[in-house]
């Protein structure tokens, strides 16, 4: 797919997501997967937990697999990480995808609320330059 875009479309302004859908005991395995800091942009791992804790296992483990070369991203989850939680275990997600606001319980119209007036996420509607 890769050379396809870049070589046979030309085109060069793509970001390349590298991520996996993984459980706890097959993080070790993820370097077997890895396609490698040339072909990779971003790393993100998928979180489906029935909680809101921080997920420093997974953060700490897409940083350890790239040396802490590439921004790290919850590339798809249910319950949202609750950014305060994981800003004080230093987990420095660059984005979150939910991938149903409302399959997950913990969703609620609150804690979208909280989550967008957080000073710890970012929204389009903070950003300046895209107004």
């Amino acid at each position: 797919m890769r050379d396809t875009f870049e070589k046979t479309y030309g085109l060069n302004n793509l970001i390349w997501v590298w991520t996996l859908d993984v459980n706890q005991a097959s993080k070790a395995e993820w370097a077997d997967w890895y396609p490698g800091d040339d072909y990779v942009d971003i790393v993100g791992t998928d979180i489906y937990e029935e909680n809101t804790a921080a997920k420093p296992d997974h953060y700490q483990a897409c940083v350890n697999l790239t040396k802490g070369k590439k921004l790290v991203a919850i590339s798809e989850c249910g319950n949202i990480p609750d950014p305060e939680l994981c800003i004080k275990d230093g987990e420095k997600w660059s984005w979150f995808m939910v991938w149903s606001s409302t399959a997950y319980k913990l969703n609620t119209d609150e804690y979208w609320k909280q989550l967008m007036d957080s000073q710890k996420c970012l929204s389009r509607e903070n950003m300046t330059s895209l107004k």
